[in-house]
């Protein structure tokens, strides 16, 4: 057995020395952990660290955030829809990120459509979003023109909007005159299920609070 043992010298290996700038490379190349990436939401964006922690601890669903951020400058808006519409999603069909049809340039422009005010977030998440799901290669706003979902932002349609609703509920108009302010939220119910949800609530919400203030018991 000992004829058998053969000495092989040891190869001539250079000595490896791990420098600070190999390291620093080796990090770059590293995926992006969980913690990491809520620390940088959390001081990038200025989120919650409970907001930051539901947007990081996916690499997919956190890139699909950022790649959002490139395109608009609302962040509560794309924290919103990523907690919101598009995890409901995920969740509702048992799917991956991947699986979204939608880009992340898609959810931009319907941000874009409801800063610039000519949607609502609840038509928009409820109606627009689910349309776009089927086509998604079709624009959103286009989208939005064909489903005839833009709002109306003009006085005179709300006004007389407004006056209907007044007109109709004679009594609770007189509650609220009495100090039930909390109607306000009945009547504007009211309106926008009059406008199929097409009036500006801001516009309306202010036109109703001025109406009722001149109402005379």
């Amino acid at each position: 057995m000992a004829d058998d043992y053969r000495y092989f010298p040891e190869p001539d290996i250079p000595p490896f020395q791990l420098t600070d700038e190999y390291l620093n490379e080796l990090k770059v190349q590293l995926p992006e952990l969980p913690n990491e990436r809520e620390k940088k939401f959390i001081n990038q964006f200025e989120l919650k660290a409970e907001d930051a922690n539901l947007l990081a601890s996916e690499r997919d669903f956190a890139e699909f955030f950022e790649a959002i951020m490139t395109h608009t400058s609302n962040i509560n808006a794309a924290k919103n829809w990523m907690i919101g519409p598009v995890r409901s999603y995920l969740n509702d069909n048992a799917v991956h990120m991947s699986d979204l049809p939608l880009s992340p340039e898609s959810i931009a422009h319907i941000i874009q459509l409801i800063d610039d005010g000519k949607l609502n977030f609840s038509v928009a998440s409820n109606k627009l979003y689910p349309q776009m799901l089927e086509q998604p290669d079709k624009d959103a706003e286009t989208m939005a023109n064909e489903l005839n979902l833009i709002q109306v932002g003009d006085d005179d349609f709300i006004y007389e909007l407004v006056g209907e609703v007044i007109k109709a509920n004679p009594e609770k108009v007189e509650e609220y005159k009495n100090g039930k302010k909390g109607l306000i939220g009945m009547f504007m119910g009211e309106v926008m299920k009059k406008s199929q949800g097409k009036a500006d609530p801001k516009k309306a919400n202010q036109i109703m609070q001025e109406e009722l203030e001149k109402v005379t018991l």
